[in-house]
């Protein structure tokens, strides 16, 4: 049965992370759905129908595209949330738009930024 069963997946996609968000997120409306109703379900089905396509679908090329697209995105999320805002506050280069970290409660601070040298003035 194992064998019939690895043979019935060669050349399909399989399980990524975006294949476990969907997953994740259709059992937790699942889960929601005996207290906010019937929308929680069909939208439950939903995601775990197209996780299951994800699964099962030859066209890797697609696949992989939207399994890097949900990663990148994933990530700028992460790398957000991650922020040590207790002890820094974090700037954007008003010339070349990239973030700069400096220490909070410096007062008044004219900050260079490390890419392009540019100098700006900010209160942490």
């Amino acid at each position: 049965m194992l064998n019939r069963f690895q043979r019935f997946m060669i050349g399909r996609y399989g399980f990524d992370k975006l294949g476990q968000a969907l997953a994740i997120a259709s059992a937790v409306l699942m889960i929601l759905s005996g207290f906010l109703g019937s929308v929680c379900v069909a939208l439950s089905y939903t995601l775990l129908i197209l996780c299951i396509f994800r699964i099962l679908s030859k066209n890797t090329v697609y696949r992989m595209n939207e399994n890097r697209k949900y990663m990148e995105l994933s990530n700028k999320v992460k790398a957000y949330l991650k922020r040590d805002r207790k002890y820094y506050r974090y700037f954007k280069c008003p010339n070349c738009r990239k973030i700069t970290k400096v220490p909070k409660h410096k007062g008044k601070i004219a900050i260079t930024c490390p890419h392009c040298r540019y100098e700006f003035v900010k209160k942490t």
